[in-house]
């Protein structure tokens, strides 16, 4: 009986490390898919709101800036936007990441003056946030304004811890 023990101990073994080093990478694969999707998601949606934001930008209207910002956070649960003068003030935000107002962000004079879009993983009161942020330029090439998306990553954390329990629960 002993033997038997000691010849299935070192397969069992095994097959435990491999299940682990599978589940792993499968959460890294995972990991990376999803972030990719936010990120893609996140630029999408700044593009297809630059338009607006742009006519709003032009005729320097807080009520259709507010009525934006509104209308998006109505269709997007998980994200907030911010939308910024060309000055880098802030003229309308979503009311779930109202208090993105008191947060640093050196980089948004930085983003109008070189009118390059960034996108970056953030801390934002305890949490990890993804902003994307897309400045918008008139037809002549000048600086009207700036629209950041911000993207809650927490439905990807959750996602992570699911599949992590899940693969260290198969073996």
């Amino acid at each position: 009986m002993r033997r038997i023990f000691l010849f299935i101990l070192p397969i069992l073994i095994v097959i435990a490390a491999a299940f682990t080093i599978f589940g792993y990478f499968q959460v890294r694969f995972e990991e990376g898919k999803l972030f990719d999707d936010m990120k893609r998601k996140s630029k999408h949606i700044a593009e297809s709101m630059e338009l607006s934001a742009r006519v709003v930008f032009v005729a320097k209207d807080m009520r259709n800036a507010n009525y934006l910002v509104e209308k998006f956070e109505t269709r997007e649960r998980l994200q907030g936007c911010v939308l910024y003068d060309k000055d880098g003030n802030i003229i309308a935000i979503t009311k779930r990441f109202n208090d993105w107002k008191e947060k640093d962000k050196p980089y948004v004079k930085d983003l109008l003056s070189n009118k390059t879009d960034r996108g970056e993983l953030e801390k934002f009161k305890g949490y990890t946030v993804y902003s994307y942020a897309l400045p918008v330029t008139d037809y002549e090439g000048q600086v009207l304004g700036l629209i950041e998306v911000i993207h809650d990553t927490s439905y990807v954390l959750t996602r992570l811890t699911e599949i992590s329990s899940k693969s260290m629960k198969n073996p």
